[in-house]
C-alpha cells in the first residue's frame, strides 16, 4: 500500500466537497501521501487563500500533483452573481496554476464539467472533439480555465476530466431525486424519460482521478464514463433493482400525457430528466486497468451500504 507514496505529495483542492471527501478517503486508504486543501477552516484540512500568492506558494512547495476540485457548484438559480463564478473558478484556478508553475509542480488534474458543451447533446453522443458551447457562467468559466491549462501543457502535465453528473452518497442536483424516488417505490413515468444521458458513480469518478495521479491518462482531455449512455428511464429501473433486489414491475412502466410532459419539461428542477445529454470518450477506456465498479454495484452500495 505504502508504495503509492512513490507518486509524491498530492494536493487536493476542494477537499471538503462531495467529490473531494470521497477522493481523499479513497487515496488515503490506498496509501497515497495527500494534503487536503479547503477555503474554510476544518479540522484535518489546510486552509488556503487562493488570492494570497505567498501562502499559496508555501502550500505548494514540494507538491508533485495537484487535483483541482475547488470552485463553486453549478446552480441554475439566477440569484448567484455571475462574478461569483469568475472568482471561484477562473481567478482561483489561474492563481493556482501560476503558483504550480512557479513551484515546479509536475501535474495538474482538473475537474471540469459536461457543461462546457452547453445544456443538451441533441441527437448526438458528445466526445472530446465536440464543439464547446457553454451557456451558463459555470460552464463558461470552466472552459476558460481549460484553455489556460492547455496553453501550458508543454510545461506541466495536464489532465482535464469533463465529468458528467456524479451519483453517490452526498450527491447534488436532480439525480438525487431519482434515488429518493426509487428508495420509496415511487412509480415514475420511466417511458417519458427516453432521452439518453451519461452518468458516473462516485466510486468510478475517484478511480479516474487516481489514474491521472498514476500517469495512466495519456490524453489531456477526457470524458470519464462507465459504458454506453442510457435513458433516464432505464437508469431508474436499475435504481429500482438496486434498491429492492427485484425488477420494477412492468405494470408500473407508464408514460406522461403529452401536455403534462411539456409542462414539466419547463420546470427547472425536473428539466434534466427530459433533456438529452449523452457523452462518451473517443479514447479507449480500460475498465480493468482503472478497476471500474459496475454501476449496479455502486447503486447497491448507495442503498444498502
Amino acid at each position: 500500500m505504502h508504495s503509492n507514496r512513490k507518486f509524491g505529495k498530492i494536493a487536493v483542492t476542494g477537499a471538503s466537497g462531495f467529490l473531494g471527501q470521497n477522493l481523499c478517503s479513497y487515496l488515503e486508504d490506498g496509501g497515497y501521501d495527500i494534503s487536503k486543501y479547503s477555503r474554510r477552516d476544518f479540522p484535518g484540512f489546510e486552509k488556503v487563500n487562493y488570492f494570497d500568492h505567498h501562502q499559496l506558494a508555501e502550500r505548494l512547495d514540494g507538491i508533485e500533483t495537484i487535483v483541482h476540485l475547488a470552485g463553486i457548484a453549478h446552480n441554475p438559480s439566477s440569484s448567484i452573481d455571475k462574478s461569483a463564478y469568475k472568482n471561484a473558478i477562473y481567478d482561483t484556478s489561474l492563481n493556482l496554476l501560476n503558483a504550480a508553475l512557479a513551484t515546479g509542480c509536475k501535474r495538474i488534474i482538473f475537474a471540469s464539467t459536461c457543461k462546457v458543451y452547453g445544456e443538451s447533446s441533441g441527437n448526438a453522443i458528445l466526445s472530446e472533439d465536440s464543439m464547446c458551447r457553454p451557456l451558463t457562467p459555470y460552464g463558461i468559466m470552466k472552459l476558460k480555465i481549460e484553455d489556460e491549462l492547455m496553453r501550458v501543457r508543454q510545461q506541466i502535465h495536464i489532465n482535464i476530466l469533463r465529468f458528467p453528473p456524479i451519483y453517490g452518497a452526498g450527491m447534488r442536483g436532480a439525480i438525487k431525486y431519482l434515488f429518493k424516488a426509487a428508495r420509496y417505490y415511487l412509480p415514475l413515468p420511466v417511458e417519458s424519460f427516453e432521452h439518453n444521458r451519461t452518468f458516473l458513480s462516485i466510486e468510478n469518478a475517484v478511480r479516474f482521478i487516481e489514474a491521472g495521479v498514476r500517469g495512466n491518462l495519456e490524453t489531456p482531455i477526457l470524458i470519464p464514463h462507465e459504458g454506453q449512455p442510457t435513458s433516464v428511464g432505464k437508469f431508474y429501473t436499475y435504481l429500482w433493482l438496486a434498491a429492492h433486489d427485484e425488477n420494477m414491475p412492468e405494470t408500473l412502466h407508464w408514460k406522461l400525457p403529452g401536455g403534462i410532459k411539456s409542462a414539466l419539461e419547463h420546470l427547472r428542477l425536473l428539466e434534466p430528466l427530459f433533456r438529452p445529454f449523452a457523452m462518451r470518450s473517443k479514447h479507449r477506456i480500460d475498465s480493468n486497468m482503472l478497476a471500474l465498479v459496475a454501476p449496479i454495484d455502486s447503486m447497491r452500495k448507495f442503498f444498502h451500504g
